[in-house]
């Protein structure tokens, strides 16, 4: 029986879990912001660092989601999963453009992921969520 927070099973309800993972990873990299911002640190020189992030970990990532976004609005299909939140959480962090060298609309190309963020901002449960502060 696939898990209820996992749409489709086996194979897919693997692979959701994955690009989960991978989004909530990406927002767990921040160390010495300036201010406002966060700086991304990587085990390199910062050139290639930012050459690795912006070139190709996150365009790699995007197309993954985008390729595996089915009808939508959500990445499995009608009903919000736990992997919709880890994108638009992703998505709305790096379209904040608060990340330093990377630039606001590294998504701006991937329809398909804007619209799972863009229908998670605008589920109801969401915005509840968020008219509670």
């Amino acid at each position: 029986m696939p898990e209820p927070w996992l749409p489709g099973a086996g194979y897919r309800a693997a692979l959701v879990a994955v690009l989960a993972v991978a989004a909530a990873a990406m927002i767990v990299v921040a160390a010495r912001p300036s201010p406002g911002r966060v700086a991304v640190v990587l085990a390199a020189p910062a050139a290639l660092a930012w050459l690795v992030l912006v070139a190709g970990f996150l365009p790699a990532w995007a197309r993954a989601a985008e390729k595996n976004i089915t009808a939508g609005p959500f990445f499995g299909g009608a009903k919000i999963h736990v992997v919709d939140l880890k994108i638009y959480m992703a998505v709305r962090w790096f379209n904040g453009g608060k990340v330093d060298h990377v630039p606001a609309t590294i998504f701006a190309g991937y329809p398909k992921l804007i619209g799972v963020h863009d229908a998670v901002r605008d589920h109801p449960g969401v915005q509840s969520w968020y008219a509670r502060s």
